[in-house]
């Protein structure tokens, strides 16, 4: 039975099995520590193929023209798969060292077939997954090219159960995107293509740090990490062609602690007030739970149950903010599920604080950075909802004329008179940060009743 050809380039210390895919001596079972290839010239070999693994993507060969001129043939073929090793079967010496200089006739002693053994080739068939292919020319007849290396069916007299005896034990690294990554209760998974095996495999790592929600936020990940990706270790045994996982590890994935997950949490955070081009233009005050969506664009994706309390309490931490001492004494007003904190983005980011009093209901509007805080208070009695929405769409008003202009309007009696509009200026440039700040205190208390 004819067997299947192609032809092997030899240039410098790679071998091209097409113009383009190459492997190098080192990844085939010659002593290549023991030798140098002659670079003065390109060799070509025309060898047999013997069998190839389809898991690990090793050919096994035999050369049987060490000097070929079949060039065309070389440049027509196409490999639909990238090698991982090649088997060279019993290769004579003497040619080898007309190509090889330094070379030691004893390193090749030991050199013999992983799996292939001429005596005892049977007339049992195998499926080999390679073969030559040319539509005119039997395939042992290579003088014109056309031919494709291809995943296609090529029985031959083999022993099936010398390649269910074939073992090998690998380590790979692979690069996954955490984008790409489930996260699980107390660990990860992933479904990552392995090179050496040509398929994807499911990893998992165990991390007891880890929780299924964080699904919700693994794009914080790469903020944390300063990469996108992160590295995954293991070690895969071959037995024929069936693989077992027998080790899967991640120094990256290791390192998801408490700690960091304290980052995400205060990375979520400071990002609120970065949302102001995502939120819904329409609408000018949002709920903790509105905020979150506009998040993650999923329901319930306040995963680490984060208060308005929280939030303020972690924003104000920037030294950046002006406005931290006001931020924190208005959000220690007791607040119900009615008076919950609301926030602003449009015009600017900002809380809406609902001061509920014996006479009137206020609401207390402070930026994180503003001059003032607006104040609008209204009889008790109203309808809260309406309450509410009346004062949206005040905010929704300043958003569209301008805070000085509203509060020329406000001043001359033409908007929102029915509303109890006030000003508590913060510090003057005459008066420290602690004078100022009680100055302030003091008109704003002077207003709530």
């Amino acid at each position: 039975m004819n067997k299947s050809r192609m032809i092997l380039k030899i240039s410098g210390n790679d071998i091209f099995y097409t113009k383009e895919d190459k492997i190098s001596f080192s990844d085939t079972n010659l002593p290549w520590q023991t030798f140098n290839v002659k670079t003065n010239n390109d060799y070509y070999w025309e060898v047999e193929i013997l069998s190839i693994f389809k898991l690990t993507v090793i050919l096994e060969i035999e050369i049987i023209d060490y000097y070929s001129d079949k060039i065309k043939n070389f440049n027509n073929q196409v490999s639909q798969r990238k090698l991982q090793k090649i088997n060279f079967h019993l290769p004579i010496y003497h040619h080898l060292e007309k190509i090889f200089s330094n070379c030691q006739p004893s390193a090749f002693n030991d050199i013999v077939l992983g799996v292939y053994n001429e005596n005892k080739r049977k007339e049992e068939t195998l499926s080999n997954d390679v073969r030559f292919e040319d539509s005119k020319e039997d395939v042992t007849n290579m003088e014109t090219g056309g031919r494709h290396w291809i995943e296609e069916s090529y029985e031959y007299a083999y022993d099936s159960e010398e390649l269910e005896d074939f073992f090998e034990r690998i380590d790979f690294k692979v690069k996954v995107y955490f984008k790409d990554t489930t996260f699980l209760d107390g660990k990860i998974r992933v479904s990552k293509k392995v090179s050496q095996i040509e398929e994807k495999v499911i990893l998992e790592i165990g991390n007891e740090e880890i929780k299924k929600e964080f699904d919700l936020v693994k794009f914080y990940f790469p903020k944390i990490f300063k990469n996108k990706q992160y590295t995954i270790e293991g070690v895969i045994d071959i037995t024929g062609n069936e693989y077992e996982i027998i080790e899967v590890k991640s120094k990256d994935i290791d390192r998801i602690n408490s700690g960091m997950i304290d980052e995400i949490k205060q990375q979520q955070i400071f990002d609120i007030p970065k949302l102001t081009s995502n939120v819904d233009e329409e609408k000018r005050l949002f709920t903790i739970e509105d905020i979150f969506r506009e998040i993650n664009d999923k329901d319930n994706s306040n995963i680490f149950d984060l208060s308005e309390s929280d939030i303020i309490n972690t924003l104000i931490q920037n030294p950046s903010i002006r406005n931290r001492k006001q931020l924190e004494f208005l959000s220690g007003f007791k607040q119900t599920s009615k008076s919950e904190i609301k926030f602003s983005y449009n015009p600017n980011f900002g809380f809406l604080f609902t001061i509920m009093g014996e006479i009137k209901n206020h609401y207390c509007w402070e930026l994180l950075n503003s001059h003032a805080t607006y104040l609008w208070s209204l009889d008790t009695g109203s309808d809260f909802e309406e309450e509410i929405n009346r004062i949206e769409e005040t905010i929704c008003l300043i958003g569209e004329i301008g805070r000085k202009k509203y509060k020329g309007g406000v001043k001359n009696d033409n908007l929102d008179s029915e509303l109890n509009f006030n000003i508590i200026t913060h510090s003057s440039k005459n008066k420290s940060s602690q004078d100022g700040f009680i100055i302030w205190k003091n008109n704003l208390l002077g207003l709530l009743k």
